[in-house]
């Protein structure tokens, strides 16, 4: 029998394999740092800022709502308290009548009324059909002493009525009353929607004990009013006296987490409660940690992808070459999520323009060669593109002359790069802004001169910047197709289909500012209204 020749195998695993499951194991890891880096150390802080924001967002609505029904109810107790002194003193004989009409025509009641102590009916005016039970009921617990008293009441067929009540002093005892629809001034108030949010809204509560009784309807749902209550916390009531605010997070009738804030109606058991899904007021925190782990995710990629490279190569030279790549990357995707516009900016200018031009300079100094020319207008269009970049970024001229001087020079290269015919009307004498005011001006016109290139498809557009007073007017217009119908009338719809007009909203917001927006077949115009004072 010949000799067998037995080959000797290399156990373990094949290199290519080997590599693509390091590489493998790197990304898991990568990825699962950065998750947790994103969940417990990023997104936390973020979360945070957005519910402050949300909440102070709410507080300024509450406070909207507080000031309005706190002069309106003001203003119904001092017609009930001059009426009770005025029937004291002159006793309730044929002018008490006149003076009930009075009131009744004046101000808008539904009807006026004069009751004894033990509910008899002395004196009414008015059509209003509120069933004297209800009334009489509300009288008895307005104390003699106390003054004028108001609060929300049903008639026995559910109605929704508010009562005012004041005693009258004399031999006789008695006490007027005026019963008002909530239906004509405090419902349409609180169905007004100030702000665009998909889940805001503003709601009167009356705290009664540990209960806590929705006084006005809700903007999403239908129960009536009056008809949903819930248990108050222990000691809510007594917080929001001793404070006058109070912010609270729990969860709603839908079983929606919710932030709110409360504000009390000083001389009444209510309280003006806005509110807002917690899911919506995190929204911009979630998704700018999403951007920053796709981020990560693509930065991990990038970083096996030159991992394997490496690995898979033999050479020393060519391994540490690869690695100070990744060093150069990883270093690039932190700097990215640093840097800001005017930084960049910056550096553009500082180094990389300056760079050039010594550039220029040497091979100015150079033979003159076809090649060397050609070198010198490559460099010249690399300047040329470098300064437009970093002036689109931060133009300086607006710290060094002014906004009208900076949107003159944006405005001509903004012609020149569309072919757009753009005119700009604003007076010499402008004036110089605060920096960051001018700054958001400038922003604006950018963003909007922007949305005309990209969207409108018109040929022209106009640019004014006026000054009346303390106030700053801008207006964008262009001769394109306009927005889409469906946008036109709908702000929310309008805000959420991009970022451009959402940026400038946000900026006008932030400056105490207003925007209009204007648009049909002919074109599209935007008008923001700025205040000068507030940015001085």
């Amino acid at each position: 029998m010949p000799p067998r020749t037995v080959v000797a195998r290399r156990g373990g695993v094949p290199p290519a394999r080997r590599d693509f499951l390091l590489i493998a194991l790197i990304l898991i890891v990568i990825d699962a740092v950065a998750a947790l880096l994103l969940i417990y150390v990023y997104y936390p802080p973020r979360r945070e800022e957005a519910l402050a924001r949300a909440r102070g967002q709410l507080a300024l609505l509450a406070r909207d709502r507080q000031n309005e029904i706190e002069g309106w109810v003001a203003e119904r107790l001092a017609d009930a308290e001059l009426t009770a002194s005025l029937l004291s003193a002159n006793g309730i004989d044929a002018r008490a009548s006149d003076l009930l009409d009075h009131y009744l025509h004046a101000y808008r009641y539904e009807s006026t009324a004069i009751l004894g102590d033990d509910g008899a009916l002395l004196l009414r005016r008015g059509s209003d059909k509120t069933d004297l039970p209800t009334i009489a009921a509300f009288v008895r617990q307005v104390p003699a002493k106390r003054g004028a008293w108001i609060d929300f009441r049903r008639t026995a067929k559910g109605e929704p009525k508010i009562l005012t009540a004041c005693r009258l002093t004399g031999s006789r005892p008695a006490a007027v009353v005026f019963v008002f629809d909530p239906y004509d001034y405090i419902y349409p108030l609180f169905n007004t929607v100030t702000v665009a949010s998909r889940t805001g809204e503003t709601v009167l509560i009356g705290l009664y004990g540990e209960w806590g009784v929705a006084l006005s309807p809700y903007r999403f749902g239908s129960a009536p009013p009056m008809t949903v209550r819930a248990k108050i916390p222990p000691g809510l009531a007594a917080q929001q006296v001793a404070r006058g605010e109070q912010s609270i997070r729990m969860v709603d009738r839908r079983g929606m987490p919710i932030i709110g804030v409360v504000k009390v109606i000083p001389r009444t058991p209510w309280v003006v409660f806005a509110k807002i899904d917690e899911a919506e007021a995190v929204e911009g925190a979630v998704e700018e940690s999403m951007r920053l782990g796709e981020m990560f995710a693509f930065g991990s990629l990038m970083l096996a992808m030159t991992a394997f490279a490496i690995l898979r190569s033999r050479r020393v030279y060519q391994m540490r070459a690869a690695e100070e790549a990744v060093r150069h990357l990883s270093a690039r995707v932190l700097r990215v999520q640093d840097e800001t516009q005017r930084r960049i900016a910056r550096e553009l200018h500082e180094t990389v323009a300056q760079s050039l031009a010594g550039l220029r300079m040497n091979l100015g100094m150079m033979q003159p060669t076809e090649i060397v020319a050609d070198s010198i207008e490559i460099v010249d269009t690399a300047m040329n593109e470098v300064r437009t970049m970093s002036y689109l970024l931060h133009p300086p001229m607006i710290d060094q002359a002014g906004l009208i001087t900076a949107l003159r020079w944006y405005l001509e290269g903004f012609q020149q790069r569309s072919g757009i015919a753009t005119t700009l009307n604003a007076p010499d004498d402008l004036g110089r802004l605060s920096r960051s005011l001018e700054t958001s001006v400038f922003r604006i016109v950018q963003e909007s001169l922007t949305n005309v290139q990209r969207h409108s498809g018109s040929a022209a557009a106009r640019v004014a910047v006026q000054r009346d007073g303390d106030r700053l007017s801008i207006e964008i217009a262009d001769e394109g197709h306009g927005l889409p119908p469906a946008l036109r009338d709908d702000s929310s719809a309008l805000l959420a289909a991009g970022v451009g007009i959402a940026g400038i909203n946000e900026r006008v917001h932030e400056l105490r500012g207003e925007m209009n927006i204007r648009s049909s077949d002919a074109g599209t115009t935007l008008t923001v209204t700025l205040p000068i004072a507030a940015q001085a």
